[in-house]
């Protein structure tokens, strides 16, 4: 933990971007592309966008600068997103069925690390109605998830983001016409890989795949038998609008 938050510390205060200061005295941040004299700049904003700046409107072009402009770009801001989720979660145990799921997911970016990514840290939510297999018994029910993610996100000033998630998985289950209930929330990890592409700094949308890891736990029914489940991988993709701000 110490070497982490030493590492959160120095690539927040070395951070340093491109700057492209136009005549009119609006200066542009991200990473230049090209610096075509007599012709013209092109630069890639944080958002992925890339941007075409004729020379004749530009005053100075300035690389590896500390950031004073652009919040999405400054490591020393924070910024929050937060935002639905829908998709289909697709098993890969045998017996267990296709669900359509929903959820959200909330977080905020707390660190630049240079120019490669900013480090996230958020928790999702997702919700389904399934049909799996325990034991040889058929069990319907419904499941919640909820799992503590460390994302890398904007990795390369793009929309791309992936990282490690880790929570629970608890819910209702019918099972030979009783109700059962979990004992103890089954322990659940995975990865996230997504891309956010950016209608404007302020909103996004875009794909996420998530594989999830459930570990066994308990089931105990409403007549007072218990039922070993077992442990369960599955595939999350899903279409995220998240807004930034």
């Amino acid at each position: 933990m110490a070497l982490f938050t030493t590492i959160l510390a120095l690539t927040t205060n070395a951070f340093a971007i491109d700057q492209v200061v136009l005549k009119n005295g609006d200066v542009i941040e991200g990473k230049i592309l090209s610096d075509v004299p007599n012709r013209h700049v092109d630069i890639q904003l944080v958002n992925g966008n890339k941007k075409r700046y004729q020379q004749t409107d530009v005053a100075s072009v300035e690389r590896d600068v500390p950031s004073n402009v652009d919040s999405h770009m400054s490591g020393s801001t924070s910024e929050f997103y937060f935002g639905p989720q829908l998709g289909l979660s697709i098993p890969l145990k045998s017996g267990d069925t296709t669900d359509f799921v929903w959820g959200a997911r909330l977080g905020f970016n707390s660190a630049q690390l240079g120019d490669f990514a900013k480090l996230a840290f958020g928790l999702t939510f997702t919700h389904d109605q399934n049909t799996q297999d325990v034991s040889g018994i058929s069990i319907t029910g419904t499941s919640n998830i909820v799992l503590a993610q460390m994302l890398f996100r904007k990795v390369g000033n793009t929309g791309f983001y992936f990282g490690p998630e880790l929570g629970f998985t608890f819910g209702l289950l019918t099972a030979v016409g009783s109700t059962a209930s979990i004992t103890g929330s089954i322990f659940t990890f995975g990865l996230d890989l997504g891309y956010d592409y950016y209608i404007n700094s302020g909103f996004s949308f875009g794909p996420s795949l998530n594989y999830m890891h459930a570990t066994g736990g308990t089931l105990t029914s409403s007549t007072g038998s218990t039922m070993q489940s077992t442990s369960s991988d599955g595939i999350l993709i899903l279409l995220n609008g998240t807004f930034h701000l």
